[in-house]
């Protein structure tokens, strides 16, 4: 626990986690398949998995809330 932490960094080597990445305009292009048959992708929009890493973060809202910052803020009405 104690390496969560603020701008932490999960490496995609340690989760294996992926992004989802779309593309509105993709250009044709020739794609091969594991099984070697290759044909021309013509399809104008596209969606992909790529390996993603990403830090941990809290907002300063957050960060106002969990310190003493927030009594100084806060308001109440009687």
């Amino acid at each position: 626990m104690k390496d969560f932490k603020n701008d932490f960094i999960f490496k995609y080597e340690d989760t294996g986690k992926n992004m989802l990445a779309y593309n509105d305009e993709m250009e044709h292009f020739m794609l091969t398949d594991y099984k070697g048959v290759t044909q021309e992708v013509t399809e104008k929009y596209g969606c992909c998995l790529v390996p993603s890493t990403y830090s941990l973060g809290i907002s300063e809202e957050y960060f106002n809330l969990i310190t003493d910052e927030s009594s100084k803020h806060a308001k109440f009405i009687e």
